[in-house]
């Protein structure tokens, strides 16, 4: 989080700046996310493993009160998916 600090204690005239950065953002069981730092207004994208299906939001961003925005998403299973459809979409002959 960004902090603006008066060094009084050092100089009158100074201040002192902390970077903002978010924690490391939580990985979906059978995901990955791409990213490059967790500064604030850096951007991460949610992927999922081969044979997953993201349901959510893809991109989050770090937000200046030091929280990544969004709900993290989630991978479901692809053949679960295909299960059920195949189920629905059945005929008895």
């Amino acid at each position: 989080m960004l902090r603006l600090f008066s060094s009084a204690q050092f100089q009158e005239d100074k201040y002192l700046f902390a970077v903002i950065t978010c924690e490391e953002p939580e990985v979906p069981t059978g995901g990955y996310v791409v990213g490059y730092d967790l500064n604030v207004h850096s951007v991460i994208e949610y992927h999922c493993d081969v044979g997953y299906l993201l349901h959510g939001e893809a991109r989050h961003s770090c937000g200046k009160d030091g929280e990544w925005t969004g709900e993290v998403p989630i991978c479901e299973c692809e053949l679960f998916f295909s299960y059920l459809f195949s189920i629905e979409t059945a005929r008895i002959i």
